[in-house]
């Protein structure tokens, strides 16, 4: 694999991670993202209710009507996006690794 698929490679994984990162919850789509994850969890520390109102990956204004359930969602939906993410790259880079291994070899080959 050249370089530049490399780049591409690691750029398609990157932008999938990115699309996993959605989920839906009470009719919102939300990206579970630690920046929003740590919003919600700030919420959900100050708010004297279970509600908040938060704005969803669309623009759209919605009412969680259990903070606590919606943190947890959020938080296991990341570690699960995590854990492909992680999976998908040791993969990637063993096969660019590999690849790479191979044409040391050729080019050893070839020049004995």
């Amino acid at each position: 694999m050249s370089t530049f698929n490399s780049v591409i490679s690691f750029n398609a994984l990157k932008q999938a991670y990115q699309d996993r990162l959605l989920m839906y919850y009470q009719g919102g789509t939300w990206r579970a993202t630690p920046e929003f994850i740590a919003w919600v969890f700030s919420q959900r520390q100050m708010s004297n209710t279970r509600n908040i109102i938060a704005v969803d990956a669309t623009g759209e204004p919605f009412e969680i009507t259990d903070v606590d359930e919606f943190f947890q969602e959020l938080n296991n939906h990341l570690q699960s996006v995590n854990i492909k993410y992680f999976s998908d790259y040791v993969a990637l880079r063993e096969k660019i690794n590999q690849e790479h291994r191979n044409v040391v070899i050729q080019e050893q080959h070839y020049n004995e």
